[in-house]
């Protein structure tokens, strides 16, 4: 964006009254496929411990459940978070606004840190088509080894990427892979 741009749209944000430096949410009522991201405040790695991530899967589980979230693909990072889900957004943002609270409470008792920021809100997009929805099965399931956690994505635990190969099996995951390729998926935005 150009420096005019970028006034513009704090601008256009200031009259809207909406926020200036996170992202905007349309919550229009009707169900949608989205990714979630979210990362921990100024991508510090607070899951880095497994069990703790472990754990927020869990959570992450019993919050789709609890507010009819079909999910389809999620993988749990040591600082952020990737969900491709299917949902209506304002009801499971108000959820994950209070996972999203109950975690910060939760471990900054454990760790000791009373007050630390853990979150930095969340960013959805959504599906625009089949191939879109593939190529983020593709990138949520490599994002371990995208960021060099892993060399193998069925290497990481707090990943989808199980469930597919029990599912699908590695033949049809590459016959995916190869006519989903990523290319620039996540260039610019993704931590």
């Amino acid at each position: 964006m150009t420096q005019e741009q970028k006034k513009d749209v704090v601008r256009t944000r200031k009259i809207n009254r909406l926020p200036l430096h996170q992202p905007f949410h349309h919550m229009d009522g009707i169900t949608k496929t989205y990714l979630i991201t979210s990362a921990n405040y100024e991508h510090n790695h607070i899951m880095a411990n497994e069990s703790r991530r472990n754990e927020f899967q869990e959570k992450i589980f019993s919050l789709c459940k609890k507010t009819s979230t079909e999910i389809h693909c999620w993988c749990i990072l040591s600082n952020h978070y990737h969900l491709l889900i299917k949902t209506e957004l304002q009801q499971f943002s108000n959820s994950l606004s209070k996972l999203h609270w109950g975690t910060s409470f939760q471990w900054n008792k454990e760790d000791s840190t009373p007050g630390r920021k853990v979150w930095h809100s969340f960013s959805d997009r959504v599906i625009r088509n089949e191939s879109h929805f593939w190529a983020t099965v593709n990138y949520i399931n490599s994002n371990p080894v995208k960021h060099g956690y892993v060399k193998k994505a069925d290497q990481w635990s707090c990943s989808s990427i199980h469930d597919y190969l029990v599912n699908f099996g590695r033949e049809k995951l590459i016959e995916i892979w190869n006519n989903h390729p990523l290319d620039d998926y996540g260039k610019g935005w993704d931590w």
